[in-house]
């Protein structure tokens, strides 16, 4: 053990016990202790063990490790706790993710730590921006927003809250998983996406795709309705087929996320199910309709087999 001394006497003591140790010392056998009456010393042995066990449980609580996390440049701020919010002021501030990696606090942020590795690690950002940048097993770290929650696939990422609620959400290297009410989009290194409380994410987009892409699919996600089910609303087959004519297969991004968004039309989910079955190779798990219907793990084996053209 680490503090063998106050069981057996092995070991370095420490200066507390050993303070102790003197202050009771006049009650040790010997003259003094023999002219004690009985019931007196066993109250007196009962009481020097007990002061004893008490100096090592501090000493044992003062070394063991906080639950919490570093933080720098916060003024007199230094650790944080699960509960604590960190009002950033004018400069950045560092939060470091015990050995998982750090998040950078941009200006004016406020964010709050919900949990500090008790079941994942995970920050909820009210307002302003961060930067994650953490090396970690998939989903160990979190990032919540009003708009959304980040889920870490190992990465470097850039989450802002707009002064108009929106979550915007950059990924710079790995993956994330931002998902907000039902909805859920895979967005890779070079890609982007924003959430709203309304619509909740829209479907991720390379950051170096055209305009032409991205009024597309501005167009074609505006035509779904939030929905816990397939939603049967018009929409326009000429903007979808164009859409689908995609030769570059970083095109194809946004494209994954709408197949499987249950507030689209059924009919534009299906065309484009054909339409990736038929550019990229599916595991034999994957059926079309386990995959319209939501089938989480579906996505996933999926989502394994062609995530390699947008990583």
């Amino acid at each position: 053990m680490k503090h063998d001394y106050l069981w057996d006497g092995s070991g370095a003591p420490d200066p507390e016990v050993e303070r102790l140790e003197r202050l009771l010392g006049r009650y040790r056998h010997g003259e003094r202790a023999a002219r004690a009456p009985r019931s007196q010393l066993r109250l007196l042995r009962g009481t020097g063990i007990a002061a004893a066990l008490a100096a090592g449980v501090l000493f044992y609580f003062s070394l063991a490790p906080r639950a919490g996390y570093r933080v720098s440049n916060m003024g007199d701020v230094h650790f944080a706790r699960a509960g604590d919010v960190l009002e950033v002021g004018a400069a950045s501030a560092s939060v470091e993710i015990e050995s998982l990696g750090h998040v950078e606090l941009l200006p004016g942020s406020v964010v709050r730590i919900e949990d500090t590795g008790a079941r994942f690690h995970a920050l909820f950002l009210e307002r302003g921006a961060l930067i994650a940048s953490i090396v970690a097993e998939p989903r160990v770290f979190r990032v919540g927003t009003p708009a959304g929650l980040t889920i870490d696939l190992g990465c470097e990422y850039r989450l802002e809250v707009t002064s108009d609620g929106r979550s915007l959400l950059s990924v710079v290297k790995g993956q994330v998983e931002f998902g907000y009410g039902g909805r859920e989009v895979y967005v890779p290194a070079g890609a982007s996406c924003e959430s709203t409380l309304t619509r909740g994410p829209t479907p991720p987009i390379f950051d170096d795709a055209s305009d032409e892409l991205r009024e597309l699919v501005e167009q074609l996600s505006a035509t779904g309705a939030y929905a816990p089910f397939p939603a049967k609303l018009p929409y326009d087959p000429e903007l979808l087929e164009r859409l689908l004519g995609f030769e570059d297969r970083e095109d194809a991004l946004p494209l994954f996320a709408m197949m499987t968004d249950p507030g689209l039309p059924f009919g534009m989910r299906d065309a484009i199910f054909d339409r990736l079955h038929e550019v990229f190779d599916s595991p034999e798990s994957v059926t079309r309709a386990g995959i319209l219907a939501g089938n989480a793990d579906m996505r996933q084996d999926w989502l394994g087999v062609i995530d390699h053209w947008w990583r």
